[in-house]
């Protein structure tokens, strides 16, 4: 008992280093049970995105993702970054998952990522994602072809295989498929439309423009349950 109090201790102090108030809930409905990212979705002519960065596109274009999770509404946590006093920056995207649980657990399909962008479209409509040109930063599991001891492989839209070594940790398997987390930045620009950002997960100096984190994990316990705020 003892040592559950001491983890849920730890777990809090570094959560009120990283963060800065209470978490808040939102949740999503309409969400696809399965999402087929192509060349087409990525399309900057559909008016939705002005700009895609090529590690996005890299990463998801071609993909199929299922979503592994029961009932018909979406739950994501939205937690706000604080400014680290020892770099002047947000923390490291490896210490936000490790605070928040693991890769599987703060996980967010791009099917949602584009789901919240149309909601907001232009950033006149209400909703949960920052509008003032910050990044609002999602973990998205990249469905990939093999996986070992921390080297994995997958192929583009141009039939083109590439191979990487990642940390065993962002690695992980739903019903028999295999996935690498990856950092997505969304941000809405001067020019009313929103831009992807490809982050890679080991950066040492942070999330620079990071403001918001929404995962998955909206299904930690909080100390105090009406402490969760629950946003439209």
């Amino acid at each position: 008992m003892e040592a559950e109090q001491n983890i849920v201790s730890l777990r809090q102090a570094q959560e009120k280093k990283l963060f800065c108030h209470i978490p808040q809930i939102c949740p999503i409905t309409g969400v696809p049970r399965m999402f087929v990212v192509s060349s087409y979705i990525f399309d900057a002519s559909s008016g939705l995105f002005t700009y895609i960065s090529p590690l996005v596109k890299k990463w998801f274009s071609p993909m199929v993702e299922y979503l592994d999770f029961p009932g018909e509404v979406s739950n994501l946590r939205i937690d706000r970054l604080r400014i680290q006093d020892e770099t002047g920056l947000p923390a490291p995207h490896r210490e936000i998952i490790m605070c928040l649980g693991d890769a599987q657990s703060v996980s967010v399909t791009l099917a949602e990522v584009f789901l919240l962008a149309q909601r907001q479209r232009d950033g006149k409509q209400d909703g949960p994602l920052l509008i003032n040109g910050a990044e609002n930063i999602f973990y998205v599991p990249q469905l990939i072809t093999s996986c070992l001891l921390g080297h994995i492989s997958y192929f583009d839209d141009q039939g083109k295989k590439h191979e990487e070594e990642v940390r065993p940790r962002y690695i992980f398997k739903v019903n028999g498929r295999c996935y690498v987390l990856r950092g997505v930045g969304l941000n809405l620009g001067l020019d009313g439309g929103w831009s992807l950002q490809g982050h890679r997960l080991d950066d040492a100096q942070g999330c620079h423009f990071a403001r918001q984190v929404l995962t998955r994990n909206s299904f930690l316990e909080f100390d105090d349950a009406e402490e969760a705020q629950q946003i439209a």
